[in-house]
C-alpha cells in the first residue's frame, strides 16, 4: 500500500496518514464523550420515562384500564399522559362511573396496537436499542475516500455499546430528545372526567350568590303577596271595594286579555249569579288564607336570617326559580353547585325537582319536544330539557 501512495508523491502520503491520525483522534475524543455522558444521559431518559409509568400504575390503581391508558398515548402522546394524570389529581372524589366512561372511550384509540405500555412508554423516550441503526449511504464516501481513510470511518465509534446495550447511535438519538408520536393528535377527555372541584372561594362566592337571590326572591314574592291581599280586600269588603257586579264586569273584560283562574272564569260563565259570586267569594277567601300562611312563612325566614334549610323549603314549595338558576349555572360553570359542598341541601333539593318533572312527564331531551308539550297541556311551567331546568311558555 505504501507503494501505492508513494506514487502520488511524498506530500500526499503525509496528508493521508494525518487524516488517519485525526479520525482516530476525533474518535477517542468523541468516544471518550459519550463514555462520560452517556450514562447520565439514559439515567435522566429513564427517569423521566419511570414518572410517566407511575402516573400510569396509579391511575390503574384509580380504576382506569391499562389498554385505555394505551390509547390516550396513541391519540395524544406522553403529554396526554400526564394532562390526564393532572386532571385526575385535581379530582379527588371523581365517581367509578366516571372512570368507567373514561376507559370505555379511551381503550377504543387503542384500536388493535399490539405493544405493552411500558414498551410504548420507554419508546417514547427513544429508550430502545436499534441493532439496524447505521449511517446513511451519502455519509459512507467513495472508494477513494475509503482507500485514503484506510477504512477508518469518522463515526465508527458509534457502534459500540455505551450503556448496557444502547449503542453511540442509541444514545445520539436519544440526545435528540423525546420521538413525537406519530399520528398523535389532541385528546378530549372533559366530559367523561367531569366539572372540577371548586376552590374555596368560589364555593363561598357561589352559596352567596344563591342565598342573595333566596332572600331576593322571597322579598318580591311578599310584595306581590301584599298586592293581591289588597285586592282581596276590595273584593271581600263590597261595602268599601267593589260590588258584585263591577267585579263580574271587571272580570268579564279580563277575560278577553288574559288567562283567567277556574275560579275566576266558573263565576263569568254562572253569568253573574248569586251562586257563582257566593263560591267566587269562597274561593277568594281561601286564597287570601293561603297567602297569609304564606306570608307568615317569609316572615319567618327573615326572622332566622335566611337559613339554608327555608331556602330548600322555599324552593320546593313556592319557586322553583332557584332551581333553574342552579340548573343554568351549572349548564354555565360546570360544577358551580353539584361540586359545591356548601350547597348540598339545595343540590339534593334540585335532584328531588327534577325527579318530580319526570314522574310528571316534564323532562326532555330536546326543547322542540318541551315546547310541543307544553303546547299540548296549554299551559307554561319549568321542565327539563337536557338536564337543564328552564320554564316555557306556549306559543298558542
Amino acid at each position: 500500500m505504501a507503494g501505492f501512495w508513494a506514487g502520488f508523491g511524498p506530500q500526499f502520503t503525509q496528508d493521508v496518514n494525518k487524516i488517519r491520525d485525526d479520525i482516530r483522534k476525533t474518535n477517542t475524543s468523541r468516544r471518550d464523550h459519550l463514555r462520560t455522558n452517556a450514562p447520565r444521559l439514559v439515567a435522566d431518559a429513564e427517569e423521566g420515562a419511570e414518572e410517566v409509568l407511575t402516573k400510569i400504575n396509579r391511575m390503574v390503581a384509580m380504576g382506569i384500564d391499562k389498554r385505555a391508558l394505551l390509547g390516550v398515548y396513541k391519540k395524544g402522546d406522553v403529554f396526554s399522559i400526564n394532562e390526564l394524570y393532572d386532571e385526575l389529581e385535581a379530582r379527588p372524589n371523581i365517581k367509578p362511573d366516571r372512570l368507567r366512561m373514561i376507559s370505555e372511550t379511551a381503550a377504543d384509540w387503542a384500536g388493535d396496537a399490539d405493544i405493552d405500555i411500558k414498551e410504548a412508554i420507554y419508546r417514547s423516550f427513544n429508550l430502545y436499542h436499534d441493532p439496524d441503526a447505521a449511517p446513511d449511504e451519502s455519509d459512507r464516501g467513495n472508494i477513494i475516500q475509503a482507500i485514503m481513510t484506510g477504512g477508518l470511518s469518522d463515526d465508527d465509534y458509534l457502534d459500540e455499546a455505551y450503556v448496557g446495550a444502547y449503542t453511540g447511535r442509541d444514545i445520539n438519538r436519544l440526545m435528540g430528545g423525546r420521538a413525537k408520536n406519530t399520528g398523535s393528535g389532541s385528546v378530549d377527555l372533559s366530559e367523561q372526567l367531569g366539572p372540577k372541584p371548586l376552590s374555596s372561594a368560589r364555593e363561598a362566592q357561589n352559596r352567596a350568590d344563591l342565598f342573595a337571590l333566596f332572600k331576593e326572591r322571597v322579598i318580591a314574592r311578599q310584595g306581590e303577596i301584599d298586592v293581591r291581599d289588597n285586592a282581596y280586600n276590595k273584593i271581600l269588603n263590597s261595602e268599601q271595594g267593589y260590588s258584585q257586579t263591577e267585579v263580574f264586569d271587571k272580570l268579564n273584560s279580563a277575560n278577553i286579555g288574559r288567562r283567567l283562574t277556574n275560579y275566576e272564569r266558573d263565576f263569568v260563565n254562572s253569568n253573574n249569579t248569586a251562586r257563582g259570586y257566593a263560591d267566587y267569594i269562597e274561593a277568594i277567601a281561601e286564597q287570601k288564607r293561603l297567602d297569609s300562611e304564606t306570608a307568615s312563612m317569609f316572615t319567618s325566614f327573615a326572622t332566622r336570617n335566611y337559613q339554608m334549610p327555608d331556602m330548600v323549603s322555599y324552593a320546593l314549595q313556592y319557586d322553583p326559580y332557584l332551581f333553574a338558576y342552579m340548573s343554568e349555572q351549572e349548564e354555565d360553570f360546570g360544577g358551580a353547585y353539584t361540586q359545591n359542598p356548601r350547597t348540598s341541601s339545595m343540590n339534593a333539593a334540585l335532584k328531588t325537582y327534577k325527579d318530580r318533572l319526570a314522574v310528571q312527564g316534564l323532562s326532555f331531551d330536546t326543547e322542540e319536544d318541551a315546547i310541543l308539550e307544553i303546547n299540548n297541556r296549554n299551559q307554561g311551567g319549568y321542565v327539563v330539557i337536557d338536564d337543564v331546568i328552564k320554564y316555557v311558555t306556549p306559543d298558542v
